[in-house]
């Protein structure tokens, strides 16, 4: 999904110890956030990453944080009905959807709809009159009751209907469900017979035990066994085993089983009830285990009613359809906060943040120096002054390969600590190199792909540090990069530099307080560009850098004292640009650390 932002804030509270405590998150998304209807009645994730809502009133896009809403129009390539009720994203990017009247397709290259079946005279009943299902593998089927099953032919763009043999014939006709799993092909008729197509015949698997109305059935491949899953208006559910032909009735005290959806985790789907409750149930045990998180936050609102979709996507994400009340999301795994009180550190403001190779925690403080904790959280030691620390306010860290912590203070030079804590040196001071160039206040410690260290800092610009080829942890000399050329004068440039990220081999960006950002090439040691509220005013919010990210392939991500924005390379010397759709709360929001976790969401 594009632009995927999450907010991040580290708590250090005044009185807790030092625990593990874990909380789930559960948001909604309503008419409020622009979602055009409260009754959602199905949920997808198309190929592109985009997330779908189909309500009683309107198709609705979801990227994250923005909704494009999708209704009827005069345009003959708008959306042909209002109500939404199955959706059925395809490989492509396209998108199959069922509505109260027909069926449609979403180009998602061109923006438009297409509609089939919008005419069908002999419709009573929309729910139930026509269906479809969609499988990358075996195209699309759609079922129109009274009028047989068509296949989607690619080349026309049509339904084609399929000529059954004389004694399937009848059957076809009065199909209701239909449903593409695994190369079979599963029709439900009007009168309860599960069937399977061959070719053009059908073949009756068995009767089904239906005590109401049908209203939703879903195919599920669990353990490589093929199951159907089917919910009625009243009764129980009913889950089918299509390999032994098995029926099971499925069925909660004083409530109705309304959705079920497949979940990731092994041997569990999510099912959702009439009265707004959310269960895993376990394949296995035939258990139902209430998610009661969500449930109570459904329930104790007197809009929600009954769950109509579920929708679990990668990470770990639900996404809950509700009747009335739009959709809830909730964070299925649960992040651990370690919270350390600020009577365990030697000063109660945090600077900087290190996890070592060795997992230790390190926590550079304004006023008190290093507090050292091992895994388990156990203080294992304080660095100081006292110690060597060149002062109390730690602004910055950085661990080379080699085990030794780049330390930036508000003192001179930078502070190296040894792996074991004992030792500490600071550079340029205890170093014997020639022509050395004071500095201090190192806000960023930078380490690039040819292992020389950049460091930023607060009135002294960049300062570049190489190291002896023989020896990579001995550094051996230290200039100062140019990005004003109107001073030439080594060791005169004053820019204040809070951020420092490495593109790619050979480039980086330097992220300056009142100067914006630059773009500067570490092999021709030149300033390739410099992007500030001047050079582009309708896009750069803010000059004043605190932070920057960089990913292979990614756009640059710099954060201000006013927002976030990105930078997209295209080549050597050629930048677009670009602004952000971001929550309002980020545009407004100082933004002093970016970072990307392992399942591509940024963190700020």
């Amino acid at each position: 999904m594009p632009g995927k932002l999450i907010n991040l804030v580290f708590f250090f509270l005044l009185a807790l110890p030092v625990s593990a405590e874990y909380s789930t998150n559960v948001h909604s998304i309503s008419r409020r956030e622009g979602l055009s209807n409260g009754a959602v009645n199905t949920i997808v994730r198309d190929a592109e990453g985009y997330m779908w809502f189909g309500t009683w009133n309107g198709l609705n896009r979801y990227d994250g944080s923005n909704i494009v809403t999708y209704l009827p129009g005069n345009n003959q390539n708008s959306i042909h009905n209002h109500v939404i009720r199955e959706l059925y994203p395809a490989a492509s990017g396209s998108l199959w959807m069922l509505t109260n009247k027909g069926l449609g397709l979403y180009d998602n290259l061109n923006d438009h709809f297409t509609s089939y079946f919008t005419l069908e005279s002999e419709q009573i009943n929309y729910e139930n009159d026509i269906a479809i299902s969609h499988s990358d593998d075996q195209g699309t089927l759609a079922s129109v009751f009274g009028r047989g099953i068509f296949r989607f032919d690619k080349a026309t763009r049509q339904f084609i209907k399929i000529n059954f043999n004389k004694t399937s014939q009848p059957a076809s006709l009065s199909v209701k469900r239909i449903h593409v799993a695994e190369s079979r092909v599963y029709c439900i008729t009007g009168s309860g017979q599960l069937m399977r197509m061959w070719g053009n015949r059908l073949e009756e698997i068995l009767q089904l035990p239906l005590t109401g109305t049908l209203s939703s059935s879903i195919t599920v491949l669990i353990n490589q066994r093929l199951y159907m899953l089917i919910t009625q208006r009243a009764g129980a559910a009913l889950m089918i085993d299509l390999e032994s032909k098995q029926v099971q009735q499925l069925s909660i005290p004083d409530d109705i089983i309304t959705s079920f959806s497949l979940s990731l985790g092994k041997n569990k789907l999510w099912t959702g009830t009439e009265k707004g409750r959310i269960y895993s149930f376990n394949l296995l045990t035939r258990d139902f285990e209430v998610i009661k998180i969500l449930s109570d936050q459904v329930i104790n609102n007197p809009i929600a009613t009954r769950i109509l979709s579920i929708k679990e996507t990668d990470p770990d994400i639900l996404w809950i359809g509700t009747d009335g009340n739009g959709v809830y999301t909730l964070k299925l795994t649960e992040f651990p906060n370690t919270i350390l009180s600020s009577n365990q550190l030697a000063y109660p403001i945090v600077r900087s943040i290190l996890v070592t190779s060795k997992r230790d925690l390190l926590i550079g403080t304004k006023g008190g120096g290093i507090d050292i904790f091992d895994v388990n959280g156990k203080h294992i030691r304080q660095i100081s002054v006292k110690n060597g620390l060149s002062n109390n306010s730690v602004l910055s860290f950085h661990e080379r390969a080699d085990g030794y912590i780049w330390v930036g203070t508000d003192g001179k030079g930078v502070d190296i600590i040894s792996p074991d804590y004992n030792i500490i040196r600071n550079f340029p001071r205890d170093f014997k190199i020639s022509s050395p160039i004071n500095f201090a206040s190192v806000y960023r410690v930078l380490e690039d792909s040819d292992m020389r260290i950049y460091l930023g800092t607060s009135g002294y610009g960049v300062i570049l540090v190489e190291f002896e080829k023989a020896d990579g942890s001995l550094p051996i000399s230290c200039e100062q990069l140019i990005l004003d050329k109107s001073i030439i004068k080594p060791g005169q440039q004053k820019q204040i530099v809070y951020a420092l990220a490495e593109e790619k081999p050979g480039m980086i960006w330097i992220g300056t307080r009142g100067l914006g950002v630059y773009r500067y090439n570490t092999i021709t040691q030149r300033v390739v560009a410099q992007y500030t509220t001047m050079s582009h005013p309708n896009l750069v919010r803010n000059d004043d850098v605190l932070s920057l990210f960089t990913s292979p392939n990614k756009p640059i991500w710099v954060g201000t004292s006013n927002g976030i924005f990105s930078l997209s390379p295209i080549s050597n010397d050629s930048v677009i640009v670009t602004a952000l759709n971001v929550q309002s709360a980020l545009s407004t929001t100082s933004i002093h650390a970016i970072q990307l976790d392992k399942l591509g969401y940024l963190w700020v």
